[in-house]
């Protein structure tokens, strides 16, 4: 996951999961992420949401990797070179 929107239906989804440990996430966020410009205008949080959704998952996954990018914000050019990362971290 590169710095997935995270909102209260997902946090109690995960909250309310039984069988998460069969997942295996890699996930990213950059530490630049506190002030984006979404499609519909809104300026949202996306370091608070994934720290928050973090919580949520740390402990609750077998495989899970949680990764903050420093000077990383909201773009591809932050997520691109983390690609080969996170595919080797799921196929290995």
């Amino acid at each position: 996951m590169f710095s997935p929107y995270v909102d209260d239906t997902l946090l109690s989804l995960v909250a309310n999961s039984d069988d998460l440990h069969r997942f295996t996430v890699y996930h990213t966020l950059g530490n630049k992420e506190d002030d984006v410009k979404a499609t519909d205008g809104r300026i949202l949080d996306f370091v608070t949401m994934n720290e928050q959704l973090h919580a949520a998952l740390d402990g609750t996954l077998k495989h899970y990797q949680y990764k903050v990018i420093e000077a990383g914000n909201h773009t591809w050019f932050t997520w691109a070179p983390e690609l080969p990362h996170a595919l080797e971290y799921h196929w290995s």
